[in-house]
């Protein structure tokens, strides 16, 4: 009777051990508590305890498609003339899985941020989704500055005299050398008109046509009046 005794009592005193260890574990699984009751009873004996488990989202979000590589026209960065792009507000093209709600995406850099400074220079534009448990993932693209507009030609009207010989003569660098560009160099070429002169064409006005071209191709044409 008394070594039932004592087996009974050592077998609720492990229970208990038992109890008490478990009634100390925490588990991290989801994001809301979940609070059980545990009743061993031997021989009406009983111990309770409580267990809470902490449920976690440690599910990172999952980006199945990223905003495409684009080339952005500086005429984005309207009305300032300069060889700058704006970047544009692509967090709407990305597209995620997320396990629970709540989830926001962010660029950087921001929209409406400027970038570039010459034709083909780029900058790189990461996308983050943050779920409510601050979990992520990322995805990035490349902007590219494409130079879109037009040079601008500036013209001159210019009177030219005879040397002693009976000539005279001007250049397009004399007539449009004021011309410029949003990005940089710009080259002259004579569209029409001529550029030489002699005693047959005093007292005449002549129309010279000059075109202007930027280093991305783009143009622009003004006049200039010799007489």
């Amino acid at each position: 009777m008394l070594l039932t005794r004592i087996a009974i009592v050592s077998i609720i005193l492990i229970i208990t051990i038992f109890i008490f260890f478990y009634c100390n574990w925490e588990f991290t699984i989801f994001i809301f508590a979940i609070t059980a009751t545990i009743t061993a009873t031997l021989t009406a004996k009983t111990a309770t305890c409580e267990i809470t488990i902490m449920v976690m989202d440690t599910q990172d979000p999952h980006i199945h498609t990223c905003a495409a590589d684009r080339d952005i026209p500086t005429s984005s960065n309207a009305p300032a003339y300069d060889c700058m792009g704006v970047v544009p507000d692509m967090t709407g093209e990305i597209g995620y899985l997320e396990n629970c709600p709540g989830a926001v995406v962010t660029q950087v850099p921001a929209a409406g941020s400027l970038f570039g400074g010459a034709p083909g220079d780029q900058v790189v534009v990461t996308f983050t989704v943050t779920d409510a448990a601050g979990n992520t993932a990322t995805c990035s693209n490349t902007l590219t500055i494409v130079d879109d507009e037009d040079p601008m030609a500036v013209c001159i009207d210019l009177t030219v005299g005879l040397d002693v010989f009976g000539n005279a003569s001007t250049t397009i660098d004399a007539l449009a050398g004021g011309s410029f560009d949003n990005c940089g160099a710009v080259t002259l070429e004579l569209v029409s008109g001529q550029l030489a002169y002699n005693c047959d064409d005093v007292g005449n006005s002549y129309d010279i046509v000059i075109r202007v071209t930027d280093t991305s191709g783009n143009t622009a044409e003004c006049t200039s009046t010799v007489t």
